[in-house]
């Protein structure tokens, strides 16, 4: 049996079904076409309704988007794991640069694990932090130049520690972009425990796959203070209604088709009809 046919027979056996969305993949083609981005300022699905006016609205509207993002295009996560572990695996210093590979273990059993390599600038701090992933390295050697704590995790093609965490979290469904974006936020639960970082302070930026991962962990974690997504693309910066092959940008089909894990095979759906995607990745980035 296909993962898709069985998701469809669990779905309707309702073992699926986490949010509020009342419709699956097979009524996709019921969806309104709506060409342009939906509104952000409006209550609900953005195509009408009255507008958002306060801060409480725009909470729930942020719910609302949390949602079906995670639902249609990520997949959902955990919450916050109530604990973890670290253990320092080597530390050394280098013309004064603190070098620390850290390993976190969190979840059940403390299965689940994810490695960052801290380069702590001399002087006492506290410091901002620049947060990149694997093979961003030499960004994270460019901003402890310029004061900023590097902080590497292992939450990329060059090494990943995320790959396990459906099977240690077999009640959420995330696709690989956001189990390496929730990845990153463990990462960020050592760093709120050293005395040497500003926690007003922390940046994350990725490249390409990297930048559609940073913008997942920046939307979902507001520890996070700013992020930059270097050339994100399809499913980063770039809204899915606006990207097609003649523009030199993946169309939502050659990127389902081609890389699926990346994104919840419910995105798929949309191949050809992402003007029914009840969000977009400016509902992400908003």
């Amino acid at each position: 049996m296909s993962k898709f046919l069985f998701f469809l027979i669990s779905f309707v056996l309702g073992t699926t079904h986490l949010y509020s969305q009342s419709v699956d993949v097979a009524n996709v083609d019921t969806f309104p076409e709506y060409p342009l981005p939906p509104d952000l300022l409006l209550v609900g699905n953005g195509q009408s309704g009255e507008p958002i006016e306060t801060a409480a609205q725009w909470e729930e509207k942020r719910q609302w988007i949390s949602k079906n993002y995670q639902y249609w295009v990520s997949g959902s996560i955990p919450p916050p794991p109530d604990k973890f572990e670290s253990e320092i695996i080597s530390e050394r210093i280098e013309n004064g640069v603190t070098l620390r590979m850290v390993k976190i273990r969190f979840g059940p059993g403390l299965g689940a694990e994810i490695t960052i390599e801290l380069m702590i600038p001399p002087g006492s701090g506290p410091f901002p932090v620049f947060m990149t992933q694997w093979n961003h390295r030499g960004w994270a050697q460019i901003a402890v130049r310029r004061g900023y704590i590097g902080c590497v995790y292992a939450g990329a093609d060059a090494k990943d520690d995320t790959g396990n965490y459906s099977d240690i979290y077999p009640d959420y469904d995330f696709a690989t972009l956001m189990k390496r974006a929730w990845g990153g936020s463990r990462a960020i639960d050592y760093l709120y425990t050293m005395e040497e970082v500003d926690t007003s302070k922390i940046g994350l930026t990725g490249h390409s796959r990297n930048g559609k991962q940073s913008l997942m962990a920046a939307a979902f974690d507001t520890r996070i203070d700013a992020v930059i997504c270097s050339s994100g693309g399809t499913g980063g910066e770039s809204i899915f209604r606006y990207t097609d092959e003649r523009f030199d940008t993946e169309s939502l089909e050659e990127l389902t088709r081609k890389i699926p894990h990346w994104f919840h095979e419910r995105l798929r759906a949309f191949s050809g009809k992402e003007d029914k995607l009840p969000v977009d990745q400016h509902s992400l980035m908003a």
